[in-house]
């Protein structure tokens, strides 16, 4: 809203009515370049903008990281320069202006933002991924390094293609995003024209009494006995590192637990659980990708002592 109102006048916060379509097709349009021009990092380019002599106070405006546009020296005429460490790929702007009290905008115009030299290597993060459930989707991001020494995200660059070696076990769609089909192993192979990568993909044969935590990296199962029996508790996913478990109804939660990713400073991952339950509980903690198991016993009686295991797993990364 500051930006609209400093680009266009002091009126232009009342005048924050969206025009038709064919308002603003029809009477505001950037003429050149074309939708889908390559351009390079570093490179100033002239952007020419037709509007009807009704559209007063027109102005340019890039969408981040893309940074605003100077008027160039001819009405109609911007200049912007593209960031040299803006990500290589689509990137959007459209013109906007004030006709008849009412804010008309222009057609998008995309811009193709390239570096003139190809990566040497390429890497992904995550570096391996697990899903747990048919569905699940998992967004990738590409990191080039060039000769250089310097690094540039890659994921949405027109030169990055995406491929899976099992589409049965896992897919893969033009821009990234890993989709889980059905349980196996695969890989996604990312490739630009110099340089390659293969992505290992698990997608896990999920049990209803199993959660997943640590990006479907390690597997949580909650054994609880009472008195009168004793049953499997039933999980449920609130973020990728942490879920909780419900035993004896799904309005009632028992227990919740997170594993955490502190190998950059402890080189270890974190198990830490909270119970609002005093019944007996064997929790078992298994690192899937290195096969360690850690078990955790919580006494029937007490109230469920709280678990904060910082070198849980040593098994970084």
């Amino acid at each position: 809203m500051e930006r609209l109102h400093r680009r266009l006048g002091p009126f232009a916060i009342s005048l924050l009515l969206v025009a038709p379509a064919s308002l603003a097709a029809d009477s505001l349009q950037i003429t050149s370049p074309a939708s889908g021009t390559v351009v390079s990092p570093g490179q100033t380019i002239s952007i020419s903008v037709a509007a009807d002599p009704a559209v007063q106070q027109v102005a340019l405006f890039p969408e981040p990281p893309l940074p605003e546009a100077q008027a160039g020296f001819s009405a109609g005429e911007f200049n912007l320069t593209i960031p040299a460490g803006i990500p290589p790929g689509p990137h959007d702007l459209r013109a906007l202006g004030v006709s008849g009290g009412v804010v008309v905008t222009s057609d998008y115009l995309t811009l193709d933002v390239e570096r003139s030299d190809d990566p040497v290597r390429l890497r992904t993060e995550p570096a391996i991924l697990q899903l747990r459930n048919r569905g699940d989707q998992f967004p990738l991001r590409v990191i080039g390094t060039y000769n250089d020494g310097s690094q540039a995200t890659l994921t949405a660059s027109s030169r990055t293609a995406y491929s899976s070696d099992d589409p049965t076990v896992a897919a893969v769609s033009p821009n990234g995003i890993v989709t889980a089909v059905g349980p196996g192993k695969t890989s996604i192979v990312i490739t630009t024209p110099s340089a390659s990568y293969s992505l290992q993909v698990q997608v896990q044969a999920a049990s209803p009494t199993s959660l997943f935590l640590g990006n479907g990296r390690f597997r949580v199962d909650v054994r609880w006995t009472t008195s009168s029996g004793s049953g499997d508790g039933i999980p449920v996913q609130l973020t990728a590192d942490t879920g909780y478990f419900w035993f004896f109804g799904s309005s009632n939660v028992e227990m919740v637990i997170k594993v955490l990713n502190a190998c950059s400073f402890s080189n270890h991952y974190w198990v830490f659980a909270g119970g609002l339950t005093n019944v007996q509980t064997v929790i078992t903690v298994t690192d899937t990708e290195k096969n360690v198991v850690n078990t955790y016993r919580t006494p029937a009686g007490p109230a469920f002592p709280p678990i904060q295991d910082t070198a849980a797993f040593a098994t970084c990364p």
